[in-house]
């Protein structure tokens, strides 16, 4: 099975061009893996300004996606029919 990562990035200013990578979303298709920095987030915070309340709804929500992806798995191992999740491989690779 193959395995995929994506990094999760923070662009404090985009004309600089210049990004910090925050966490990492790790997958095989069928189960997800999220982690976050705890310093590189206070980093990004410190450079984000009033914006920073921002990062942390962004990281609540990535994170709460991934959880009711894994509940929908579990939920689907009992389900008579199997729905594929929408993030895969392709959605992670843009």
């Amino acid at each position: 099975m193959k395995t995929y990562y994506s990094i999760i990035k923070v662009v404090p200013n985009s004309l600089v061009g210049d990004a910090i990578g925050i966490g990492l979303i790790v997958s095989d298709d069928d189960s997800f893996f999220v982690r976050f920095s705890d310093v590189k987030i206070k980093i990004a915070k410190s450079l984000l300004g009033e914006k920073k309340k921002f990062l942390d709804f962004f990281i609540s929500k990535i994170e709460k996606t991934i959880s009711n992806i894994h509940d929908q798995r579990l939920d689907g191992e009992m389900a008579l029919f199997h729905f594929p999740s929408k993030i895969n491989s392709h959605y992670l690779s843009y």
